[in-house]
């Protein structure tokens, strides 16, 4: 993720969609912002990074069958 990060959070935004999806073959969610943020999601497939002042998060939607009570 880092490679296709910079200080845009918006360009981060897209590169690491397009490699990711391209990477892993299927939708992948990726939000992006100048700073930390605070977030809830489910998935078996994530990943989060930081690079100066942009982090990112990157995770695949669990299916709605997979969540856990």
């Amino acid at each position: 993720m880092l490679e296709n990060m910079n200080e845009s959070s918006a360009s981060s935004k897209r590169g690491i969609n397009i490699v990711a999806e391209a990477e892993f073959g299927t939708s992948i969610d990726v939000i992006c912002s100048r700073g930390h943020f605070s977030y809830v999601f489910s998935s078996n497939l994530y990943c989060e990074a930081s690079k100066g002042h942009v982090t990112c998060i990157a995770f695949r939607q669990a299916p709605p069958n997979t969540v856990e009570q």
